[in-house]
């Protein structure tokens, strides 16, 4: 759909409303220490991931026990995972895991020596577990077991924000044979709530489902893990009524949307993203096929700075950011162009500064483009300008990324490791945004690297030798950031970030509630 050139400006507030809300504000007594949120948050990460594209694509499970939800990998020689159909070559050229991959998957090794005539059979016995998956740069092996999940708990994170994601572009061109579901984006979601329900249910003793920040709170009070539950996908309420659609997933308890995801849509245009652009164009090439992916107009070379979407928000985008602000939910502007963005803002300054949600991001001049392909999801420094005059909040990826120079105080070598996580950390905190971790945990992404040689001479712990191999390591994340020299407000920020969440959570229902 086409933007129109002027949007229909969204409901201002009155004087008297304002008053209203500054009132209700200055009456909220101060929080005791029992009823604050202490650790925090993962603004981003993929739990029931397995359940998309198809299936078939992920290798292990979420549920299960250790040894068999992260068993030794088949390497794939049978399509069983991470396989594209009928374009051999293809999926081994997406990532390390992806394709065959035969010399590269041991996870728990269940295997028991076989022996003949009392003789050993060399390479039947197990060996050394989990020496190849999970793995930081792994994109079709499991990352979110529930046991890892729980030990992120236990080291501090309080609240995670669920993605329910799907790719139909992916799933189709997963070997049909091996699918489970269909391709909908749509009907995936609600798959996906119904399986997320189920698991909340099998590990009730110390997780809940978080529907709204007072949720939030008294899940955190009886030490339990707060899931908020989020949707991103591209083909979103393809058709049809928007707040029916809305209020399909509301009751459902979904509390953040994204307007769109990897490429343009009825609501908004998207970020274009160089590398799943090459990606998407071996694909088309071979097959012969054109993929909206690539339906994107920047006038050049989308660059992220001067080239970029010349789709913004369309009026369908505008009614449902509109929609989403009257019921108090968090609209995440994650992927969206940076025209939409901007134009969102607005919609958001007429509301009583309604926070700007950025589940997952880079800062565009924290990571060094002489190294990295940045992209229009990137933020840039006027875009956080924004983001803060709004009260938002956002999720830093923790990604393979490397980082400029910010602070000479840490040591910026070893690109890709926590060393450029920690520049990056900084230096948005000094530009006073709020930031938790973005982690996108079975998100297709690759994760943080392991140290570099001294550093991990000897490794102490497991993300100093494996990197952000799974979400269990996100504490030991929090916890490297301090050994290698990260001043403490700078680790503070990030211990103290699930509650600066909720609170953001708590204002947007605020001003829903005096609309």
């Amino acid at each position: 759909m086409t933007a129109p050139q002027t949007l229909t400006p969204p409901r201002w507030l009155s004087i008297t409303t304002t008053l209203l809300l500054a009132v209700s504000l200055l009456a909220i007594s101060p929080r005791t220490k029992a009823q604050t949120i202490d650790g925090f948050v993962d603004l981003h990460s993929h739990l029931m991931a397995e359940h998309t594209f198809g299936g078939s694509w992920y290798w292990g499970t979420v549920e299960g026990s250790l040894d068999w939800a992260l068993r030794r990998c088949d390497g794939n020689p049978a399509q069983s995972h991470g396989a594209i159909e009928n374009l051999p070559g293809v999926a081994e050229f997406i990532a390390t895991d992806t394709g065959i991959h035969l010399g590269k998957r041991r996870g728990y090794d269940r295997r028991k020596c076989k022996k003949i005539f009392g003789v050993t059979i060399p390479g039947t016995c197990p060996r050394p577990h989990f020496e190849h998956w999970p793995r930081h740069d792994g994109l079709a092996h499991q990352q979110m077991w529930h046991g890892h999940l729980k030990q992120a708990f236990d080291g501090g994170m309080k609240v995670m924000v669920v993605s329910l994601a799907e790719s139909n572009f992916l799933c189709r061109n997963t070997p049909s044979s091996k699918r489970r579901y269909d391709c909908d984006e749509m009907a995936s979601v609600h798959r996906q709530l119904d399986k997320l329900n189920q698991f909340v249910a099998n590990h009730s003793s110390w997780v809940g489902i978080a529907r709204s920040p007072a949720q939030a709170r008294t899940l955190a009070a009886q030490n339990k893990l707060a899931l908020v539950i989020a949707v991103e996908v591209s083909k979103l309420f393809p058709n049809g009524s928007i707040t029916d659609q809305l209020d399909q997933l509301y009751n459902k308890g979904v509390r953040s949307v994204q307007l769109v995801h990897h490429h343009n849509n009825r609501f908004s245009g998207a970020a274009p993203i160089p590398k799943l652009v090459q990606t998407v164009d071996l694909v088309e090439v071979v097959k012969g096929e054109m993929s909206p992916i690539n339906d994107v107009s920047c006038g050049n070379n989308c660059d992220g700075d001067t080239h970029l979407n010349t789709q913004g928000l369309t009026a369908d985008g505008a009614q449902l950011v509109n929609a989403m602000i009257d019921r108090g939910m968090l609209v995440d502007v994650a992927h969206v162009s940076r025209k939409s963005l901007k134009q969102i803002h607005t919609i958001m300054s007429q509301n009583n500064n309604y926070p700007m949600f950025y589940s997952h991001a880079h800062l565009f001049d924290s990571i060094d483009g002489n190294k990295d392909q940045r992209n229009e999801k990137y933020i840039k420094s006027d875009e956080i300008s924004l983001i803060n005059g709004t009260g938002g909040m956002v999720g830093l990826r923790t990604g393979l990324e490397a980082a400029t120079t910010y602070n000479t105080s840490v040591g910026n070598y070893c690109d890709g490791s926590i060393r450029s996580f920690a520049q990056s950390l900084m230096a948005g905190v000094d530009q006073g945004l709020s930031l938790g971790l973005g982690a996108d945990l079975n998100g297709f992404i690759t994760q943080m690297k392991p140290r570099c040689y001294p550093d991990n001479d000897p490794a102490t712990q497991d993300i100093q030798r494996k990197g952000l191999a799974h979400v269990g390591l996100l504490p030991q994340l929090v916890q490297d950031l301090h050994n290698i020299g990260v001043p403490q407000q700078y680790i503070d920020h990030l211990d103290n970030s699930a509650e600066r969440f909720v609170v953001m959570w708590e204002r947007a229902q605020t001003i829903a509630a005096n609309n």
